[in-house]
């Protein structure tokens, strides 16, 4: 019995250094969004600018073009992340999502984090994204540091 107990310890206390990889997935629908904010990085004078999309109609025409409802994907894998360009996405239940967006090889895009959670279009261009944001926000500019 106290061989049986010992093993069961030294199970637990092996599987606790053994790091498990969370992974999930959640759906975030996007008619739950009151409004986003993008920061683009302007490299031509390495400026930034803030664009604010908060009218409710703005916001309903933004949600159509990224899909309505969107899968977040989470990985505890490790993150090479690289971007200028994000957005936040502030919801109705006064949740902030940051994500950068991250142009793909083929000229699509993904939202994404450090904490690596993604948001895949591929279906959009990130010009198609960036060209859309600008028709519909108020935009406000500032020299970054």
């Amino acid at each position: 019995m106290n061989r049986l107990i010992m093993g069961l310890i030294a199970l637990v206390m092996l599987l606790g250094r053994i790091p498990i990889q969370k992974e999930s997935t959640e759906v975030l629908d996007l008619n739950m969004v009151e409004k986003y904010e993008f920061n683009v990085i302007l490299l031509d004078d390495f400026s930034e600018t803030a664009i604010h999309i908060e009218d409710a109609e703005d916001v309903r025409e933004m949600n159509a073009f990224l899909g309505q409802a969107v899968v977040i994907n989470h990985s505890g894998d490790s993150c090479d992340c690289v971007y200028l360009d994000s957005v936040r996405i502030y919801l109705l239940d006064g949740r902030e999502l940051f994500f950068g967006i991250e142009r793909n090889e083929v000229d699509s895009f993904n939202f994404s984090n450090y904490s690596l959670s993604v948001i895949r279009f591929e279906d959009k261009s990130y010009d198609e994204l960036m060209n859309f944001v600008k028709t519909l926000g108020e935009v406000s500019s500032g020299q970054s540091e």
